[in-house]
């Protein structure tokens, strides 16, 4: 009997092991499809994790500044860089034992740890104090929180997430991170013209971090980053990518401008929904987005047989490197008239 159930789980395993390998196989096929002429250059960022980073949160300097606090950090063991986005900082960990979710630092709100990727959205919002403003898939808030620092508080941001448990996520971390310009929302971005009629156009600024197939985090050597993904991921969740996009552009105030980002390749959660936006609404321009990152790539204006508006070349799309996940930026701005 034992011998039995040992060869029941080999043959498991090996099933599993041809599942995997197969999942791999389709997962490169596609960026090479993708990036043709970028996949040897990309491919090996498939197999290592990223370094840790962070940024500081000014919200919660107190006395101290910047340079005091990453001081406090290295007199603690941490080999810390500095980053190539403003107030980001790479973390190298030299002992097992050190990680900075347990520091004072972390807990106290004074940083946050978060993907470089991660941080350049909100770098392209125009944000400006005073504005009323959106983060439509808001948990766990480390764009909300980013948005709050940059404008040190001095604004009105009302965060949704309609996950209950990530829902209190966000509320944890947002009085964690000393953001109390939040106003954190337990809803669905989807209906919430439907269910609040007077928010129509009344949002300066929106972000829409949308759910999508999460391509950029996938590392190949976890089949567990690999688990949920499969070739029709993208086309599924692109219909909901849509959804929330219509429903932002109806909140969005004219002149106001919405900014959209997704950590995946798939061009059906990127270019194709964009461009899906540009013909649904007549009264939208792409705004041109520029980043001094030699990772960075306009945004495709052709795919096979597809031809797109040409404006999506002023769109992004930031490739994997040691330091950064595969991103995807457009910035909309919608028109007075």
């Amino acid at each position: 009997m034992i011998h039995v159930r040992a060869e029941v789980e080999r043959s498991s395993r090996i099933v599993m092991e041809k599942t995997l390998n197969l999942k791999i196989e389709k997962f490169l096929s596609k960026i090479h499809d993708i990036y043709p002429d970028k996949y040897f250059e990309i491919e090996k960022y498939f197999y290592n994790n990223k370094p840790v980073t962070f940024r500081v949160n000014k919200l919660k300097l107190g006395n101290n500044s910047i340079e005091q606090i990453i001081n406090n950090l290295r007199n603690k063991g941490f080999e810390l860089n500095d980053g190539p986005i403003k107030n980001s900082f790479i973390c190298n960990y030299r002992k097992a034992e050190l990680k900075l979710s347990e520091t004072e630092e972390f807990n106290d709100g004074q940083i946050y740890i978060q993907g470089l990727s991660s941080m350049l959205p909100v770098m392209f919002m125009d944000l400006k104090k005073g504005q009323n403003i959106l983060d439509m898939c808001a948990s766990p808030g480390g764009k909300t929180s980013q948005i709050a620092a940059e404008l040190n508080n001095e604004c009105f941001i009302t965060a949704v997430e309609n996950n209950k448990k990530r829902y209190y996520i966000l509320k944890n971390n947002m009085e964690t991170l000393g953001a109390k310009c939040v106003n954190a929302l337990y809803d669905n971005s989807v209906t919430l013209l439907l269910k609040y009629p007077n928010l129509s156009e009344s949002f300066d600024r929106v972000l829409l971090d949308v759910p999508c197939s999460n391509e950029g985090s996938i590392y190949l050597h976890n089949s567990k980053s690999l688990e949920k993904w499969n070739s029709k991921t993208a086309e599924r969740l692109a219909k909901l990518q849509r959804t929330l996009l219509y429903s932002g552009i109806s909140l969005l105030k004219p002149g106001g401008s919405l900014l959209y980002s997704t950590c995946t390749y798939s061009i059906e959660e990127n270019e194709q929904v964009i461009d899906w936006a540009l013909k649904k609404f007549g009264n939208l321009n792409v705004q041109k987005i520029s980043v001094d990152l030699k990772n960075s790539m306009p945004g495709f204006t052709k795919w096979k047989k597809d031809v797109f508006n040409d404006q999506l070349a002023n769109t992004i799309r930031i490739t994997p490197t040691e330091l950064f996940i595969g991103f995807y930026i457009a910035l909309l701005k919608k028109t007075t008239d």
